[in-house]
């Protein structure tokens, strides 16, 4: 015989919560639902703990999955002063948002944060976040993440308090889907984290921004204002960092990355050609800087701008103190002497401002 169990869910979903009939027939679990017009309505059961909460969010009232909605956009964490920001433009009065926000906590999908510095209130769950999120059109979330980011900006306005938010602010930028302003903002990221030594976090940084750049097209990079020299300078730190931390294949292939942007690439050949670059680098280092101007055109080549044959040189000396790393000491040579080179080359009066890190020689 069927043995009926009257439930009333909890937490409600709405602040008029209906009661519930679960019953087991046979051995198998039914739950209906009795709605105002004491009606029996069958319902069927999730078969996952996702489905258990979309079937939730799904039965809310459109002003509470809209506030959870815009929460959600924010991360876990948010103010109220955002969703006062948000919720107008997607037709929910400023006035509301207190009452909605209290009545959301009450039905266990948000709580309150008594001892956060920024933030009033976050999501209980961050499944339920995620859920949330996920079921928001691409259009929408676009809208809504570049408003998180202005408002953001307009709140924070000293650089003090903004270096805080530049994360937040560069994943918002990045998810509306404008490069520049993402750009801008992981590289500032990385520009700080560097500056404190946190190199793990700067090669995040860095991966992020290459990331972005390599997705655009040319046309697009110089919309964007990302010339040759600015991609070059963002591989030269990813190298740095790289190899900081002993990511030595990640290193390399950040050298070889900037080396081909400034289209000075790493030498490749036998020993003895090698050694032969090398006594042609030296040899040409040597030569001063009022000579060369005499030199025949065909003689006379390195015609990139000083700044990228700076950057060239550091890159050919961090792959010396990465082949040194590795044990390669006739490369360690070569690369390095051939960074001195192509730093001569160009700026031969600014050689002794210039202090790279040498690793002492390795003894046998």
């Amino acid at each position: 015989p069927a043995r009926p169990f009257p439930i009333t869910p909890h937490p409600p979903p709405d602040p008029h919560p209906s009661q519930g009939v679960l019953s087991i027939v046979d051995g198998i679990v039914h739950v209906s639902d009795v709605g105002r017009d004491g009606k029996s309505v069958e319902l069927a059961v999730p078969d996952s703990v996702e489905q258990t909460i979309v079937s939730r969010i799904d039965r809310l009232e459109r002003k509470y999955l809209m506030a959870l909605k815009c929460a959600s956009v924010a991360g876990n964490d948010f103010v109220d002063e955002m969703l006062r920001h948000l919720l107008p433009e997607v037709g929910i009065a400023v006035g509301e948002v207190p009452k909605i926000v209290s009545e959301l906590c009450e039905m266990g999908l948000l709580e309150s944060c008594a001892g956060s510095r920024y933030y009033t209130h976050s999501f209980k769950s961050a499944l339920v976040k995620d859920v949330v999120y996920e079921r928001l059109p691409f259009t929408q979330r676009r809208e809504l993440h570049r408003a998180v980011a202005q408002w953001i900006e307009g709140r924070y306005r000293t650089e003090a308090e903004l270096a805080s938010f530049y994360p937040v602010l560069a994943n918002h930028w990045q998810r509306a889907a404008l490069d520049g302003e993402a750009i801008k903002y992981y590289d500032l990221c990385a520009q700080f984290a560097l500056k404190h030594y946190a190199n793990h976090e700067a090669v995040g940084f860095l991966n992020e921004v290459l990331k972005i750049v390599h997705a655009c097209s040319h046309a697009e990079r110089h919309q964007l204002g990302i010339t040759a020299e600015r991609h070059a300078e963002f591989a030269s730190h990813l190298a740095d960092a790289s190899l900081r931390i002993g990511l030595i294949h990640e290193a390399t292939e950040a050298i070889e990355l900037l080396l081909t942007i400034v289209q000075m690439p790493l030498p490749s050949g036998s020993p003895s050609r090698l050694r032969a670059l090398l006594a042609f680098e030296m040899g040409w280092a040597a030569i001063p800087l009022s000579l060369r101007a005499r030199l025949p055109q065909s003689v006379r080549f390195r015609p990139a701008p000083p700044r990228m044959c700076e950057l060239a040189a550091r890159g050919y000396q961090t792959a010396a103190r990465a082949f040194y790393f590795t044990g390669n000491v006739i490369e360690h040579d070569i690369v390095r002497a051939a960074g001195w080179g192509w730093m001569a080359g160009e700026k031969e009066e600014e050689l002794s401002l210039i202090h790279i890190s040498e690793p002492t020689r390795r003894t046998p």
